[in-house]
């Protein structure tokens, strides 16, 4: 078996400048560097409990929650391990390990084999769909008997069941062949990535709680740790642009001011740039900037967004801009036509889009219209969805433990046996 020091040597070698933010649990950045001095850091911090957002080439990125010690050292394996596990995940694979950032060493090194000499019992590997094994740091309630009662905590850990399904508002299982997220998890929380070109839906479940749904799209994350007041769970996303993380985090603290200098100090070049790398932090940008400001290339961006990635939110957006500018008949078009596609996966474009239609019911049931029934029809399908929303979180959610029918039943330790699901312990933080 190879020297770990001298894998680990490779690794962050041909990585070394990746850059590399360390942020406190609710995303406050602390400290910004690369790969290669991540240990430094860390050093100059204090100890507890944090999340390393980590910028792969070709817009792939990593959020992976860490623990710096009394002496400011951090697991560098875990890392380590995380970086090579995602880049072999990659749709991109071939392209990353081809870049510039990727040096020779690990061109004649295949990852795999690296991974083979890494001594697992120390890391937090990747979870398989199949079943979901929590990391090292997790405390597992270990398989349970289908009926038994399960505790809601661990040891003064609040304990949650993990279920990931493909597509949204569906229970659809992903096939063997799917490129599947990334679920890892450590003391202070749990991370699910998206780095597919599939939408997911993760589902959370609690004793004593509903289950919540959370529509996860293309290339974005979501980790869930244990709220600050240590009572319910607190969620955080992250869609790997810098500059929409921001925005996303100042909505979430209503810092309204400094969002509103944030969004209207973007560019057409600017938002184009983001959607060229991701177009989910693309959507999410205009919906924002919607919401706080008047950007003049705004349409262009929008119709821009309509070709290239083609979707409910997008034709929302679309529907949304008709609607300001007065022309009622194609917004009203243009929502049909979204709300035929599917729901959206932005609670932003679900409000937009239950608001618009409630108005146009109103309109068109004075008129006893066909167009009426069709109005009513998409509203009855929406509304359940909606009225289980909480829009201060960016991805739609809601709750019921079938992802395809919302409701608010509270499930006991005998549902959340049934379904199978995958437990993981969450821990208070420092």
């Amino acid at each position: 078996m190879s020297d770990i020091r001298q894998i680990l040597g490779k690794v962050f070698e041909a990585a070394g400048s990746t850059p590399v933010e360390i942020r406190e649990p609710d995303y406050t950045l602390v400290s910004r560097g690369s790969l290669a001095n991540i240990g430094d850091m860390a050093h100059s911090l204090p100890s507890g409990e944090y999340l390393t957002n980590i910028s792969l080439p070709l817009g792939v990125n990593i959020i992976q929650p860490i623990s710096i010690t009394a002496d400011g050292s951090i697991d560098l394996e875990k890392i380590a391990h995380r970086v090579i596990s995602t880049i072999e995940s990659s749709e991109n694979y071939k392209a990353i390990i081809e870049h510039p950032l990727v040096t020779e060493v690990v061109k004649s090194t295949t990852f795999g084999a690296i991974l083979e000499n890494i001594s697992y019992s120390h890391l937090n590997t990747p979870a398989s769909f199949g079943s979901l094994p929590a990391g090292l740091e997790i405390e597992s309630m270990g398989p349970t008997e289908q009926g038994k009662e399960i505790p809601g905590t661990v040891n003064g850990a609040t304990t949650i069941w993990i279920r990931v399904f493909k597509d949204a508002f569906t229970e659809s299982q992903f096939n063997s062949s799917d490129p599947k997220p990334l679920l890892t998890s450590s003391k202070g929380g749990v991370c699910i990535e998206n780095r597919t070109s599939l939408t997911a839906t993760l589902q959370l479940l609690q004793v004593h709680e509903p289950a919540l749904n959370i529509i996860i799209p293309s290339q974005s994350s979501v980790v869930v740790l244990k709220s600050v007041a240590g009572v319910g769970l607190n969620t955080v996303t992250e869609l790997g642009v810098p500059v929409v993380d921001e925005l996303i985090r100042l909505r979430s603290a209503g810092r309204l001011s400094e969002l509103i200098g944030v969004a209207t100090s973007l560019t057409e070049s600017d938002i184009i740039s983001i959607a060229e790398v991701n177009a989910t932090a693309a959507i999410a940008t205009v919906y924002i900037v919607l919401q706080v400001s008047e950007l003049t290339a705004i349409r262009k961006i929008i119709a821009r967004l309509a070709e290239t990635a083609p979707d409910t939110d997008t034709y929302v957006l679309q529907a949304e801009l008709a609607a300001r500018d007065g022309q009622h008949k194609v917004a009203l078009e243009q929502f049909l036509s979204a709300a035929e596609m599917g729901l959206p996966k932005f609670s932003f474009g679900l409000s937009k889009l239950v608001d618009r239609l409630r108005f146009y019911l109103d309109v068109e049931e004075s008129k006893d219209t066909i167009t009426g029934e069709k109005v009513f029809s998409a509203l009855k399908k929406a509304q359940p969805f909606a009225s289980r929303c909480d829009f201060n979180l960016l991805f739609t959610n809601y709750t019921g433990l079938s992802p395809a029918q919302p409701n608010e039943a509270v499930l006991d330790g005998a549902a959340i046996a049934a379904t199978g699901a995958a437990p993981y312990s969450i821990f208070n933080l420092p």
